[in-house]
């Protein structure tokens, strides 16, 4: 009887990645209310971080810009990299779609839309935004070949910007707003 063992390297599919540089949501500053019923929605620019008002009497007191919440989406080759673990159309990843989604629509501050930015890695090509200003902004993009194991390739940079809606019987301090940030595949 003859016995045989093999231990090769685990395989590992290639995966999808997201980092963040600036996280959660941005800071607006200090805002009061010049009537007691009075509310506003203010913007916040997925590029530039400029906070404008764009609807109501809320009087924003802090000054400046409050930059956007920043994220990397990046793909890694598995490990063996065989065809089937692979980053790209030598692999069986070969797009993927970003999505930005608001989690709460009501409170004394929420998120009423998103604009979101984003810049393609090198060799990726990404479509156009789909439900900019929406609750739920998405971008589809290629994912680029690469070779070699475990190799990391940056499909796109996304600037999250959101206008707020501020309600009059907001508590002071700091409000939570919600979103989430998510891939398919």
């Amino acid at each position: 009887m003859a016995l045989c063992l093999y231990a090769g390297a685990a395989w590992s599919a290639p995966s999808i990645q997201i980092t963040s540089g600036v996280s959660g949501a941005p800071n607006i500053g200090k805002v009061v209310e010049s009537s007691p019923t009075s509310t506003a929605i203010f913007r916040v620019d997925a590029a530039s971080g400029s906070v404008t008002r764009t609807s109501g009497t809320l009087v924003r007191l802090t000054g400046g810009s409050a930059p956007a919440p920043v994220y990397t989406v990046t793909c890694k080759n598995g490990s063996s990299n065989g065809s089937g673990d692979r980053c790209g159309t030598q692999g069986n990843l070969t797009s993927v779609t970003i999505s930005v989604t608001r989690i709460t629509s009501s409170g004394s501050a929420f998120i009423a839309a998103h604009n979101i930015s984003f810049t393609a890695g090198s060799s990726v090509t990404c479509g156009s935004i789909s439900g900019q200003n929406t609750t739920t902004a998405s971008v589809t993009c290629s994912v680029p070949n690469q070779n070699g194991a475990n190799a990391v390739e940056t499909i796109a940079t996304v600037n999250v910007g959101m206008d707020i809606t501020v309600q009059s019987s907001s508590p002071s301090g700091a409000q939570t707003l919600s979103y989430t940030v998510s891939t398919n595949p």
